[in-house]
């Protein structure tokens, strides 16, 4: 009696004997199949360390920045948050669709307002970063 070849399991679920090449992988599978290869989207978050006599009036800039800049083309968020343990900290997050949309931002007239209603105000420091996010997934 003849025995039979063990076949062996192949990436391609389907199984061959011993030796033999791997069948070709059909196309449109894999890791990176019906993804297209887009820019990363920003995020920036940080905080200001304003005076706390100043948060009042910080605030009040700032929502009138966030209103105008939830406009812009390419902004999927912007929001200035008062921290709620510390009257010093107001929390910033951004999230842009592209640096290509983020330029035009940094020079809005809406950005210029809101720097010089800062400079009558005591602003300690700023602590912002900048993050290409690849990927998402809600939680």
């Amino acid at each position: 009696m003849r025995s039979r070849p063990q076949l062996r399991p192949t990436t391609s679920g389907t199984q061959s004997p011993p030796g033999a090449p791997e069948p070709p992988r059909p196309a449109g599978r894999g890791r990176s199949a019906g993804r297209s290869r887009v820019p990363p989207m920003l995020v920036i978050a940080g905080t200001f360390n304003v005076e706390p006599s100043d948060r009042d009036a910080f605030l009040a800039a700032a929502n009138a920045v966030m209103a105008e800049t939830l406009r812009e083309e390419g902004c999927h968020a912007y929001c200035f948050s008062p921290d709620i343990s510390d009257p010093a900290v107001v929390h910033l997050f951004e999230k842009w669709e592209s640096e290509d949309h983020l330029g035009p931002h940094m020079k809005a007239e809406h950005i210029k307002t809101f720097g010089r209603a800062l400079k009558g105000l005591t602003v300690n420091s700023r602590d912002l970063t900048m993050y290409e996010v690849a990927s998402e997934k809600k939680m």
